[in-house]
């Protein structure tokens, strides 16, 4: 169980360090959205809008499938 912690430990302290990063990253003024960014893709938005819905049990959540 030692060495899965371990590994569990180390893979959480080299996932952090990336996340800070990409963080960062994002902040910056020279930063431009990708292809897949709600910026340049609205589907993405509205899937997720209907996925939140869906997870707080809204009603009109099946209506938005539609």
């Amino acid at each position: 169980m030692d060495e899965v912690a371990h590994v569990w430990d180390m893979t959480t302290r080299q996932d952090v360090e990336l996340i800070e990063r990409t963080q960062g990253g994002l902040g910056s003024r020279r930063y431009t959205p990708g292809l897949l960014s709600a910026n340049h893709e609205p589907y993405i938005r509205s899937s997720l809008n209907i996925y939140l819905a869906m997870m707080a049990g809204d009603p009109r959540a099946a209506e938005l499938l539609r």
